[in-house]
Parts: C-alpha cells; sequence; structure tokens
C-alpha cells in the first residue's frame, strides 16, 4: 500500500509576473474544508495553544496586542477579500522566530439564485442545510525591527526569496505545500512591512499536537509517509545554490533559476551571481575556492580550513559519496513542520510540508538525512535532538524498534547510504560551513572538529596535517602574543 500523503488538486502557480503588491486570487484557490464536530474540537484546542503562544511572541518582540491588531487583520481582510465583515473571523496563531502569524477564516460564498435551487425549495427537496465551509488563510509578517530604506529593502527582498522558494517548489514537488494567496513587498499597508497571504492547510502540526495521540499502527504509518517525503522532494534537480528570487517573475515551466550561494562583497565582486551546472565535487571546490578568496580579500584567511575541506571534498568522491545529481533539499524537514490527520484506526495523512525558508539545491547527500526523530529516546536530552549520530543509535524500546524497521524497509539503498555512512553525516556538516562560512566561534570550532573527525575516521586520507598545521599556528601566536 502507498503512504498516506494527500496531495491537493493542480492549481497554476502564483504570481507570475509580480510587482510589489500583488493579488493572485485570480489564479489561485483555498484549500476548503468542512469543519465537523471532530475537527472542530480539534481546531478549538489548537486555537487556545496558539493564543498563549501568540501572547508570549507578541510580547517578546513588542507587537501590537493581538486585541487590537485583530481589529486591523479583519479591516484589511474585508477589503482585501471583498467580503462582508460578519462572514471574517481572525485569530491567533503560534508564529516562530520570524514570522507573526495570524489566521483568517472567511465564509464561502452562498451559492447563487437558480431555477434549479428555487423549484427545490418550491418542492421541498432543499430540507438538509449542508455545514458552512470556510476559506482559511494565514498572513505572514516579519517580527524583525527595521529602521532606514535599507533595511526596508533587506527585508523585502528576504520575502522576495521566500516567495519565489514557494512558487518553484509547489510547482514541482508532488506534496501538500502552502499557497500564496497574496503579497506585498512594501510597507504601505496596514502591517507597516511585507507580508504574504497563504492558503491554511489542513491538519495539525505532527510534533506538536497529534504524535502522542496516535496508536502504534498510525504512527508506523507517518514513519512510512515520512519516508518518501525526502525522495519527492530531491526528485527536482538544478544547480547548486539558493533559489533564487528571479524564479517570481518566471513562467513555472521555466528551469529553475539558482544563485551561488552568497559571500560577504570584496574587490567589487558581486555577493551572488547565476549558478552555472557543475557536477558536486566541482561545487564543493568551487566553495572552498570562494571563500578562500573573500577572506584573503577582507580579513586573515584559515587556508587550512579550506585546504582540509577540498580534501574530504575529494574523499568523498572517491568513496562514492558525490555521483548524483544536485537536488532540491528541504532543509528542515523535521515533525514539527509537517501537518498531519487522522483518517482512522490505522492510517494517517500527511497534509502539509511547511516551512521552506531553508530549502537550496544541494549534492544529494544532503537530501536523504535519517528521520532519526522516530527512533529516539522519549526522554534524550533537546541538546542531541539534532545531533546525526542518533541515527545509528539502537531503540531499547519496542516502539523505537519497530518505527526504526519501517523506515529500513521503505527507504531505498541510496536514502539508507546517505542516512546512516559517517561520511555522508560529516559532509553535511562540512557543507553548512561551505554554505555560510565560518562568521563566529562556533562554526569555526566547527569547521575544525570536521577535518578532525574525517581524520580519525579516515587517517589514510592525510587530512590530520592540515588541522594540526592550523593548531600549531595558532599555539605560535599566542606564544608570541605572550
Amino acid at each position: 500500500m502507498p503512504p498516506h500523503i494527500t496531495i491537493p488538486a493542480a492549481s497554476p502557480t502564483s504570481a507570475l509576473d509580480a510587482p510589489s503588491c500583488v493579488d493572485t486570487s485570480v489564479i489561485e484557490t483555498s484549500m476548503q474544508y468542512v469543519d465537523n464536530t471532530e475537527n472542530s474540537v480539534d481546531r478549538q484546542s489548537q486555537d487556545r495553544d496558539d493564543d498563549v503562544a501568540s501572547v508570549a511572541s507578541t510580547t517578546r518582540y513588542e507587537h501590537e496586542p493581538f486585541e487590537t491588531f485583530q481589529h486591523k487583520v479583519a479591516e484589511f481582510a474585508t477589503e482585501h477579500f471583498h467580503r462582508n465583515p460578519r462572514d471574517i473571523s481572525i485569530h491567533q496563531m503560534k508564529g516562530g522566530a520570524n514570522n507573526r502569524v495570524v489566521g483568517i477564516k472567511i465564509a464561502s460564498k452562498s451559492k447563487k439564485f437558480s431555477l434549479h435551487w428555487f423549484l427545490c425549495c418550491c418542492f421541498g427537496a432543499r430540507k438538509k442545510t449542508s455545514a458552512t465551509r470556510f476559506d482559511s488563510y494565514i498572513i505572514r509578517i516579519p517580527r524583525v525591527e527595521f529602521s532606514g530604506d535599507s533595511r526596508v529593502e533587506d527585508m523585502a527582498e528576504s520575502m522576495k526569496r521566500e516567495l519565489a522558494i514557494l512558487k518553484t517548489v509547489s510547482s514541482r514537488v508532488p506534496l501538500p505545500v502552502p499557497k500564496v494567496f497574496s503579497y506585498d513587498l512594501s510597507t504601505e499597508n496596514i502591517c507597516e512591512r511585507p507580508y504574504m497571504i497563504q492558503t491554511r492547510l489542513p491538519g495539525r502540526n505532527l510534533r506538536l499536537e497529534l504524535w502522542h495521540q496516535l496508536n502504534m499502527q498510525q504512527k508506523q504509518c507517518v514513519a512510512k509517509c515520512v519516508t518518501s517525503l525526502a525522495a519527492a522532494i530531491a526528485s527536482v534537480e538544478g544547480p547548486a545554490g539558493d533559489i533564487s528570487p528571479e524564479n517570481l517573475s518566471r513562467p513555472s515551466s521555466s528551469p529553475i533559476c539558482v544563485d551561488t550561494f552568497s559571500t560577504p562583497a570584496y574587490d567589487n565582486q558581486p555577493t551572488c551571481k547565476p549558478a552555472l551546472a557543475r557536477n558536486p565535487i566541482d561545487h564543493l571546490l568551487e566553495q572552498c575556492e570562494r571563500w578562500r578568496a573573500c577572506e584573503k580579500a577582507t580579513a586573515w584567511c584559515f587556508e587550512e580550513i579550506w585546504d582540509g575541506f577540498a580534501a574530504i571534498s575529494r574523499a568523498l568522491e572517491k568513496r562514492g559519496f558525490l555521483h548524483g545529481p544536485c537536488v532540491l533539499v528541504h532543509g528542515d524537514l523535521m515533525p514539527y513542520n509537517l501537518l498531519a490527520e487522522v483518517c482512522n484506526e490505522t492510517d494517517v495523512n500527511i497534509t502539509g510540508v511547511l516551512d521552506w525558508d531553508l530549502a537550496v539545491i544541494a549534492p544529494e547527500f544532503m537530501a536523504y538525512r535519517a528521520p532519526f526523530w522516530l527512533w529516539s529516546p522519549e526522554d534524550m536530552d533537546s541538546d542531541n535532538e539534532d545531533d546525526e549520530n542518533m541515527a545509528n543509535f539502537e531503540p531499547v524500546e519496542e516502539e523505537g524498534k519497530i518505527l526504526k524497521q519501517v523506515f529500513l524497509e521503505n527507504a531505498s539503498e541510496k536514502y539508507k547510504f546517505y542516512a546512516f555512512a559517517p561520511e555522508a553525516m560529516l559532509a553535511r556538516r562540512m557543507f553548512y560551513i561551505l554554505k555560510i562560512g565560518h562568521p563566529g566561534d562556533w562554526e569555526f570550532e566547527e569547521a575544525k572538529s570536521v577535518i578532525r573527525e574525517w581524520n580519525e575516521l579516515h587517517p589514510e586520507d592525510g587530512v590530520q596535517s592540515v588541522l594540526s598545521g592550523t593548531d600549531s599556528e595558532s599555539d605560535e601566536d599566542q606564544d608570541e602574543n605572550e
């Protein structure tokens, strides 16, 4: 039986040839659903949780309280959707670190009078009253405070990239992804900053709301569904890099525009440029050289780091970890970014894959990270939740054993190769540094750790001398300073 993943009916992609303020209602439709009694109770419980979280977030980020802000949103929704205020309800939702989120629910318009309707009324055929249907949306508003034109532009560019990612993903990935209904990249609006309106997908948050309510058969169904997600996302190929904002104004049928990962500006070099199709090994080596050149031009260059990463990249190529194409990677494919609905005592649907802000095109080893949260211990320290070494953890409890076995039985050989190999785990940690550089102490120490751990794993590759050189130079510098 195939995994239970709800795929919405195909719809046109959003925001073609988009200016700064766009209403895509003509080419986008919301996902409609009927609130039955069970879903209504679940939604009420979810809304109460959202209320608590939203109040805390509002205080933390010094936003306008929801009690007054909701009236502005209601007025905005009335004008934006051209509906009667009585048809619109506004409610708090749990936002994230980067965005304030507000829910908008609009009662669907009644069907127009017709001869058929009139005859049915006359002959008593319309005895049953159908449940009210709703169109549900969310409005996402950046939390960050700003001042000056450059900060406004930065905020608009960030949202433009998020919009481009959603457009690119929704038109290519066969999964339920939020659709953008409309957006505004300016500050001339009720929010006084850029915003986007998305369709609200049905379902409940898998981690925060649903997981602990599932029985064992339902959890096995979820494990099977989750295992299928990575390959579905990785079916999209392209040059390695960031999904470009240029995609927002291009037809969805055209090739994906990808930019190289950004570096600080130096020597009149652009921070990024259109990425060219390259083999994974060439991309990794190019990133090493880009950061080397940037550091030489702007600050002290840690040659040993980039030499070490280049050596590891060649070793990965030799061992078969770079033989595939560069593919789409979600970047945070965790249960808190999944929505799901219970179908029956054995089946669960994945109804939404959320938060694509970190999505990039990258070598395949980045796409096939094990969903080890499925079999990690319930009492695991939060500091270890992201530790990939847990992928090779052999569960003690029966539930963990069963769920890991579901993954092993349903994952492809390629998936398991990348999921469990320590080389692939180190490659993922290295790629993170190659993407952003090492702007702080943590990144620098992480880069050295990757090189050290690779040497411990494969001393025959001769990477040790690179790291020891870094340490010895640091010691010499310290001695001279003393």
